[in-house]
């Protein structure tokens, strides 16, 4: 048994492994004290080629050994780990480790952890990941990533960071999942600028392209929220769909691009965005609404009033949100009532008041002077004035829009006969600073005269024409002064006021008329 022991033995060293291992395997059926070393050799030489059942069944027999029993746990476990057989590799990995000499104890419990990371027990391997460390173990690339990721996934985030930190500068499949990892791990700590970076170093590395995607998706998602003036996130969102055009993301990619373009007030392109990420979801239907409202307001602004329209009922096809739907009818009417198209005006006033919601908008008194306006031009005096009393009831007297109603609301009134009414509202006018004051003044003393109050009618006149000389009212008042001294019996001051009438305007309509009054008068 000596004899072949070292006659296999000698084969070995010269490197002639057939004829060391037949002589080998005949030894293993010799009795005597080499019958364990050429188990052994045998088994050795089985592992060395890959030939794993024949070793384990060699290395097995010499369990309890005393010169082998104390080595061959060491193969068993490589052998285990090597053919996946996991439950075996901890049994002998886990009892291995307690008696491992110093040298091999770090190996051994490496192996341990990595058995553990088969079987997904991120615990159990985070354990012996570290112990291989922490004994001295040498980590390669590969190693700090595993580290890394049972870290990761036991949640602690800030040892992983650490681990995946080991991996520089590799554009391979690990160095993407390690990048995609460490970047999950910096949202998780909230550092968005570390994730950001490790999330676009890995949409670069590894030839896995669904996480390459999803790795640029979040990158992007990330430049959107990021407050530095560095980022370009309307730029990188387009980048994704380009280089995406059918990714899962798209939707979504569509919605961020969508507010990108909102913010930047390019409502053409962010119409276009949203109608191509789908207006199937309420969500999409409500930003379209949205959009193609402040897209018709810019088309209005430019006095583009067909294209204004166009949009504005686009974004009545989703009435969503009442506000802009609201909003949306208001500025409908408004281009009507532009385009003397005053039933559609109304119409749409209409639709606008009907939307809850709507009088608590600052555009709702508007839209009652405007309803006024609409009214009054289409002669229908009764709800003009109804509608200009409603409007003033909420206005801030005095100011340039409650002045201008309160002269229609008296207008209104003149044209319907309740002359005490619009006696009251031209008066009222008057005590302002106000444009047009001559007319109201001349109105005011027209109405004077339908209420037989000659004499304030008479008044008003004398009023009117010394404080507005220059007036185009000048001249009718100026007749109807004199006109009105005849009635009050003041001839005399009715001849004065025809003749100079006559002198002072000879090309009036009236001087016919006066010509007339001071034959009367004579």
């Amino acid at each position: 048994s000596e004899y072949y022991f070292k006659l296999a033995y000698s084969h070995l060293m010269a490197k002639d492994v057939d004829k060391a291992r037949n002589l080998f395997f005949q030894g293993t059926e010799y009795k005597g004290e080499y019958r364990s070393h050429h188990r052994y050799y045998y088994g050795h030489i089985a592992y060395e080629a890959e030939q794993y059942s024949t070793a384990v069944e060699q290395f097995k027999l010499l369990s309890g050994d005393d010169k082998f029993g104390g080595v061959t746990p060491y193969y068993l476990s490589q052998i285990y780990y090597k053919t996946g057989e996991i439950d075996e590799l901890l049994r002998v990995g886990e009892a291995l480790l307690e008696q491992a000499v110093a040298s091999r104890a770090a190996e051994v419990a490496k192996l341990i952890g990595e058995g553990y990371y088969q079987r997904k027990d991120w615990k159990s391997a985070a354990t012996y990941l570290e112990k291989h460390q922490a004994l001295g173990g040498k980590l390669k690339e590969q190693d700090h990533y595993k580290l890394g990721f049972v870290l990761y996934k036991i949640g602690r985030y800030e040892e992983a960071i650490n681990a995946f930190n080991k991996i520089h500068n590799r554009g391979d499949d690990l160095g993407q999942s390690a990048y995609y990892h460490l970047a999950d791990c910096y949202l998780k700590t909230g550092k968005k600028t570390e994730a950001q970076s490790a999330f676009f170093r890995a949409s670069e590395s590894g030839k896995d392209q669904s996480l390459r995607e999803d790795a640029y998706f979040n990158y992007a998602k990330l430049a959107y929220d990021s407050s530095t003036p560095f980022e370009q996130p309307l730029d990188i969102f387009k980048s994704f769909l380009s280089a995406y055009p059918n990714s899962r993301h798209r939707q979504e990619a569509n919605e961020y691009l969508a507010n990108l373009y909102l913010n930047s007030k390019d409502y053409e392109s962010a119409m276009k965005a949203i109608s191509a990420a789908g207006l199937d979801q309420p969500t999409m239907q409500g930003a379209y609404q949205k959009v193609a409202y402040f897209r018709g307001v810019q088309h209005f602004n430019a006095i583009q009033y067909n294209a204004a329209r166009r949009l504005f009922n686009k974004s009545l096809d989703y009435p969503l949100n009442n506000v802009y739907a609201s909003l949306a009818h208001y500025w409908l009417a408004e281009i009507a009532y532009r385009e003397d198209d005053f039933n559609t005006a109304l119409l749409e006033i209409g639709k606008f008041e009907a939307i809850p919601g709507s009088a608590t908008l600052s555009e709702y008194k508007r839209s009652l002077y405007n309803k006024g306006y609409a009214y009054f031009s289409k002669e229908d005096y009764g709800n003009a004035a109804t509608t200009f009393r409603l409007f003033l009831n909420s206005a801030k007297l005095g100011t340039k829009l409650a002045n201008d109603a309160e002269l229609r609301l008296a207008d209104s009134y003149f044209m319907t006969a309740q002359y005490a009414n619009a006696i009251t509202y031209y008066t009222t006018y008057l005590g302002r600073n106000v444009p047009d004051a001559d007319y109201a003044a001349f109105q005011r003393s027209l109405c004077y005269g339908l209420v037989d109050e000659p004499q304030k009618k008479g008044d008003a006149l004398e009023a009117l024409v010394q404080r507005f000389p220059n007036s185009v009212y000048a001249t009718d008042a100026y007749f109807e002064l004199g006109e009105t001294y005849m009635k009050l019996g003041k001839n005399k001051r009715a001849e004065e006021i025809f003749n100079s009438f006559i002198s002072d305007y000879p090309q009036s309509r009236f001087v016919k008329n006066a010509h007339i009054a001071l034959g009367l008068i004579y």
